[in-house]
């Protein structure tokens, strides 16, 4: 009886550290109505915390994944003119365009993969060993900046207007 009381426990706890949304409209990133279940994730994503986006998402608050998972599939599109910050081994993948301000990315085992373009209107930043994979084309309208053994990687074209370091 114990045995099934603990692994009981276990399962409910496994399962209360994981949490996924997907956007199920076109619609701003902080609108409940844009999501399915009608609950709009948080401004950060932390571990265990998954938010896939399908449509068009307008980036309405700076965003920070924290450890956790951020995806824009084929069909969707994240755009607005705030901040992305991924961090703390959180991951960012995208097939569909991504437009935003800034970027920020950084700490070990933290990953960006960029399969569309990208464009940013403010700086882009990779430090702390993090890395950022471009396989599309992308523009960066300021400057962009790897520090501290982060890794950078272009398969496309990549426009940086004002000044690489």
């Amino acid at each position: 009886m114990k045995l099934i009381i603990s692994l009981a426990l276990s399962l409910i706890t496994l399962l209360g550290f994981s949490q996924t949304f997907t956007s199920a409209r076109d619609g701003d990133y902080s609108d409940n109505n844009t999501w399915a279940g009608g609950t709009a994730p948080n401004k950060t994503i932390s571990a265990g915390m998954n938010v896939i986006i399908n449509h068009d998402v307008v980036m309405d608050e700076d965003i920070t994944v924290e450890g956790g998972t951020l995806e824009i599939t084929l069909n969707g599109t994240f755009t607005g003119s705030k901040d992305l910050k991924i961090k703390d081994g959180g991951t960012f993948t995208s097939d569909g365009l991504v437009t935003l301000k800034k970027l920020d990315v950084e700490d070990g085992g933290t990953s960006v993969t960029i399969n569309d373009s990208i464009y940013a209107s403010g700086d882009v930043k990779l430090k702390g060993g993090a890395s950022l994979t471009l396989n599309s084309n992308s523009v960066f309208n300021k400057k962009m900046a790897v520090e501290d053994n982060s890794a950078f990687v272009a398969n496309g074209t990549l426009l940086v207007e004002d000044e690489l370091r």
